[in-house]
């Protein structure tokens, strides 16, 4: 039989499960093949043990499918969480060999994505329970297949689909009718419409739904409604739309569509994911759309609700949309479900047909959504229109090319692949001295040999252990980044606490800070084990070394700076570096790259706050020009800076109210009247805002604190009243947002 091309890929599935059908004297037997793909697992086709079936397969799924719609009319809660885990226990325990069982335990931590390729065509073996399996974020252990890991079915003669864009989306939702919460979901994939994504209705009546698949003009096709799986026939399954049935039989007709647009195809309707036996081989609508050409299928097990089939709905199509492989944005949407109604089958009622890591990217990202909200590794373009100067020299422009560490680096990436579970590493050094830019490679290039990595939020709202929840994966493979380590005590102490109960690995930890002080010897003091880890070999602290040592290290540094900066500014780069190369404030890759910044200016800054003075006189300018268009009077632009003086000295403002609240305070605006002081709030944060704060700091950090410093040297002694005196409004450090 036919393998689907799975050489055809650099990337495969991890492992895949094949279930043929023999028969016996005695019945019909399940023979299970195994093969791992990835290198920590590297497994040869295995067979296993042998299943005898003792009774009708088809019978038995619809008696489980029927259990599973008499829990979702219940309230959920612990009892039918407790119940849904018994039904999955029974079928782990009856259908998969020891061996299978005992392969997705012990190797677990080497799995991440399964394709399930069966010829038994009833059997939700997604819905497995093994109490030995883990699920990031979840007390205990125990999970079902399709929850602990990616999981995916096909067909074994289909060739896969690898890209499914979803440029074109066709949406066909029920006209009025007694699904209220079909009308949100029509709303929801509405809003996805955009310049690189299309979403156009198609009218809910049979005819219309069967020209748009003929013609084979989407990639994505998204049907709400009634759907039934009244009939032995698994091609005779319907969906109602308008007065007519829309069956699996009617795909015969739109054949060469299909096969010219292989689209992805949800149709979020009851029992659409059943499957049986046709006249000689398993059919259904994930069997006959993949037989005919498409490229992937979603569909359910069972009745599910309207409102909870719209929160999967958006819940996957954000996670799938923003580049996360197929059968990760469903394990995501049900653990979604999973927290939003505990007990509620409605989660495990979805059946995917797919490549598990096929993606709507060319280049799929490794990071489920969640994880990367909270996991920061953002590189953002710089535009002359919108991006303030300041935006040149910091990180996560990445405007200057990384150079002068990449020895580092490369040591981090072995570092992070070594056997240990848990280790530390505490990175120091004086602002400017390129701290956050190491870490910020060092999480991208191992974002691309699929770890989670990132820096974690001060801004977060979320507690250690709710982090925990949300980026914790079964393999480890996860990369946290602290950046003001010196500064957050109180969140990375628990934090510790929880790592140091991972039982797999590997967890790293980058620790970013100017110096260890006495808040470190403080951290090595702790108990529950976190001074141990501290103060023993899994933790190293490393002094930052000077990208730039020598003084041909220094010329190489600030001409590569230099013809970045030119070619950004399309102007010509420096011919000459500065006479004064040898000064020790150039030890600082930050202000190297400032004096070439000033050099592509036209202006031969001499000294450090000459360097500092020139940049943040660019800044200046910047917000005079963007006053200008807003008719701020001209007496008030010298209030910009001294607002944004005061808001990095507080650490940024999180909100308008908050923002403009704050500025009214200072002495300068006095006497100004509200519509003042907001066009200054305003004009700050369509300049300085971010997802995190209203409106930030001042980047990179030596020139927020140069800022400041020049603003009380203007007698603005009122910040330090204003920001340092409450308790709560204690400046603080965002660590996506620094740039040394």
């Amino acid at each position: 039989m036919a393998q689907p091309t799975l050489a055809a890929s650099a990337r495969q599935p991890d492992l895949q499960i094949q279930i043929r059908v023999d028969r016996s004297d005695s019945g019909e037997v399940l023979v299970f093949q195994v093969q791992g793909f990835n290198d920590a697992l590297n497994m040869a086709p295995t067979v296993l043990d042998p299943v005898s079936l003792r009774a009708c397969a088809e019978n038995r799924a619809g008696d489980f499918f029927q259990t599973m719609e008499e829990l979702a009319k219940g309230r959920g809660g612990a009892l039918s969480e407790q119940l849904l885990q018994a039904e999955g226990a029974t079928l782990a325990n009856e259908l998969l060999p020891e061996g299978l069982r005992t392969l997705l335990v012990y190797h677990q931590e080497q799995i991440r994505t399964v394709v399930i390729l069966s010829e038994e065509p009833h059997i939700p073996w997604e819905l497995a329970w093994l109490p030995e399996l883990r699920v990031e974020g979840r007390v205990g252990r125990g999970a079902f297949l399709c929850e602990a890991f990616a999981v995916a079915r096909w067909s074994n003669n289909r060739d896969w689909r690898r890209f499914l864009p979803l440029s074109r989306i066709g949406l066909v939702t029920p006209e009025g009718g007694d699904l209220g919460k079909v009308a949100q979901e029509r709303k929801a994939m509405l809003e996805i419409d955009g310049p690189s994504r299309r979403v156009q209705t198609v009218s809910p009546s049979l005819e219309a739904i069967l020209e748009a698949l003929r013609q084979g003009v989407f990639d994505g096709v998204h049907i709400a409604g009634h759907g039934t799986a009244r009939t032995r026939n698994p091609n005779r399954q319907a969906i109602l739309v308008g007065n007519a049935l829309f069956t699996p039989t009617h795909l015969e007709l739109t054949r060469e569509g299909l096969a010219a647009s292989q689209p992805f195809v949800f149709l979020n309707a009851c029992q659409t994911g059943r499957a049986g036996f046709s006249w000689t081989r398993p059919g259904g609508w994930g069997q006959k759309l993949t037989e005919l050409g498409a490229g992937a299928f979603l569909g359910t097990y069972w009745s599910v609700r309207d409102g909870k089939a719209q929160t999967f709905a958006e819940a996957f199509y954000r996670h799938f949309l923003a580049g996360v492989p197929i059968a990760e944005a469903v394990r995501w949407a049900r653990l979604e479900l999973a927290k939003r109604f505990p007990g509620d089958p409605t989660r495990l009622a979805y059946v995917l047909f797919a490549h598990p890591l096929a993606a709507c990217t060319e280049n799929p990202i490794g990071l489920p959504d969640p994880a990367r909200e909270l996991l920061r590794t953002e590189v953002k373009p710089w535009d002359p229109e919108v991006s303030s100067p300041a935006a040149l020299l910091r990180a996560e422009y990445g405007i200057v090319p990384f150079h002068g560490r990449e020895k580092v680096q490369q040591e981090l990436e072995a570092w992070a692949q070594q056997d240990s579970r848990l280790s530390v590493r505490l990175f120091t050094g004086p602002g400017g001295m390129g701290k956050t830019r190491l870490a910020l490679e060092t999480a991208l290039a191992l974002q691309k040999e699929g770890w989670q990595a990132g820096f974690v939020l001060e801004t977060s709202p979320l507690s250690p252990e709710e982090l925990w929840t949300k980026v914790a994966r079964p393999e480890g493979r996860l990369l946290l980044v602290i950046d003001y380590a010196e500064t957050r005590r109180p969140f990375l102490v628990p934090l510790l606490r929880l790592l140091l109960q991972v039982q797999a690995g590997p967890v790293r930890v980058m620790l970013l800070a100017r110096a260890a002080l006495d808040w470190w010897d403080q951290l090595k003091s702790e108990g529950d084990g976190v001074g141990e880890l501290l103060a023993g070999p899994a933790t190293q602290r490393i002094p930052l070394r000077p990208v730039a040592q020598t003084l041909e290290d220094r010329r190489k540094s600030y001409h590569l700076a230099g013809r970045a900066f030119a070619e950004k500014l399309l102007r010509e780069p420096p011919a000459h570096e500065p006479a004064n190369l040898e000064s020790p404030y150039f030890e600082r890759v930050l202000l190297l790259h400032m004096a070439a910044l000033g050099a592509v200016d036209g202006v031969n800054v001499k000294d450090e706050d000459g360097v500092l003075d020139h940049i943040l006189a660019r800044e200046r300018r910047y917000w005079d020009r963007r006053a200008k268009t807003r008719s701020i009077p001209d007496l008030v632009v010298e209030g910009i800076g001294r607002s944004l003086g005061a808001i990095t000295l507080r650490g940024g403002v999180a909100t308008q109210t908050e923002a403009t609240e704050f500025i009214g305070q200072l002495a300068f605006f006095q006497g100004q009247d509200a519509a003042t002081v907001h066009a200054v709030a305003s004009l700050l944060h369509e300049v300085y805002s971010t997802k995190q704060r209203w409106i930030e700091p001042l980047q990179p950090d030596l020139l927020g604190e140069h800022l400041v410093m020049r603003e009380l040297e203007r007698g603005a002694d009122e910040l330090l009243t204003l920001t340092l005196g409450p308790a709560e409004t204690a400046p603080s450090k965002d660590a996506s947002a620094s740039a040394e």
